[in-house]
């Protein structure tokens, strides 16, 4: 199974919601207080990993109905 032409038609929309759940995780991190000492939980980072996780599974589970 050739992954590089499976996620090829994909890239666009993956950049476009990681770029998004970047600056999602990164209002939430600077504006709402969690009371940890640093002030932040490094949302900014774990949105756009778990988003980018979730495009790469549906894009299989897309091409192995086709």
């Amino acid at each position: 199974m050739n992954t590089s032409k499976m996620l090829f038609p994909y890239y666009w929309t993956f950049s476009q919601i990681m770029v998004a759940s970047w600056f999602i995780g990164l209002f939430i991190d600077v504006n709402i207080d969690f009371g940890d000492p640093q002030g932040f939980w490094t949302l900014r980072v774990l949105l756009p990993v778990l988003a980018m996780g979730i495009c790469i599974l549906k894009a299989i589970k897309n091409n192995e109905k086709k």
